[in-house]
């Protein structure tokens, strides 16, 4: 597994400089269960374990406390309301595992309604290094971006996913 310093250096950043949140460090792992993992809607009872290990990775990588927070809904609308209600308890929402395209328009909407860091797991988190190895087909020039640089960018998301 590999896990992103900058990721982290720039959560906790926008911890520390969210007014009122100084010395909070309890992070909501908010999840309808419509997009886990490689598994698709699989609803949120089932998710439960695979936001519990989100929660442990964000504890011992971060040094922040995840709460899993399940919703029984797929209504866009709801999920909202809710994440915003709860949202004082809180120091940052992280969004898990919702479908696209919702969760586009859900964290764009929680994010103008709430004062707290809000972070969509697959649109902020998963971006990782293809170290190049000397093969080609592990890093082609086209890959690498326009810097040339040994990296790029990648998503081990499925397609259709946030």
């Amino acid at each position: 597994m590999w896990w992103d310093g900058k990721i982290t250096r720039t959560f906790r950043c926008r911890l520390t400089q969210t007014p009122g949140n100084l010395g909070r460090h309890l992070v909501a792992i908010v999840t309808d269960g419509t997009a886990v993992l490689g598994l698709g809607d699989i609803g949120p009872l089932a998710a439960m374990p695979v936001m519990e290990g989100k929660a442990s990775l964000l504890e011992t990588l971060t040094g922040l406390s995840g709460m899993p927070i399940l919703l029984n809904t797929k209504d866009p609308e709801e999920i909202i309301r809710t994440v915003v209600h709860i949202s004082p308890t809180f120091s940052a929402i992280r969004l898990e595992d919702i479908s696209a395209p919702r969760c586009f328009e859900i964290e764009r909407r929680i994010q103008d309604a709430v004062d707290i860091p809000v972070m969509h797991d697959d649109q902020h988190g998963t971006a990782r290094p293809a170290w190049r190895t000397g093969s080609r087909s592990t890093t082609s020039s086209a890959s690498r971006g326009s810097s040339g640089g040994p990296w790029t960018p990648t998503s081990p998301g499925s397609p259709g996913r946030c």
